[in-house]
């Protein structure tokens, strides 16, 4: 199996200079994967949640972010005599996760 992921988000911070900055992310996530399961799909969801940052010293901070991700899922179906292809069908799921980072400024 083969997966990528892309992802492209943007963060309003209240405070953006002080030591505590609170904020909301929002954004697109893509992940393209090639496997038996899912025949070649891009799939593709939306990002938000809040964020947090803490600022450890000039131009590095801690980031933490909890994200509600809205993602379809192409699934694909058993063919009933086990040699044709039955189709697929499409679902959208709801998930979230914690993402942990640190951000570096040049």
């Amino acid at each position: 199996a083969q997966l990528s992921f892309a992802n492209l988000h943007g963060r309003y911070r209240w405070r953006p200079q002080g030591l505590l900055s609170p904020g909301f992310l929002v954004g697109v996530s893509f992940m393209m994967a090639d496997n038996e399961v899912t025949d070649n799909t891009i799939t593709e969801g939306f990002d938000l949640g809040p964020a947090l940052q803490l600022r450890l010293g000039a131009g590095t901070h801690l980031l933490a972010e909890w994200l509600f991700r809205y993602t379809s899922l192409k699934l694909k179906e058993a063919p009933a005599d086990g040699v044709s292809s039955a189709g697929s069908q499409v679902e959208y799921v709801w998930s979230n996760g914690l993402r942990l980072g640190v951000d570096f400024a040049f």
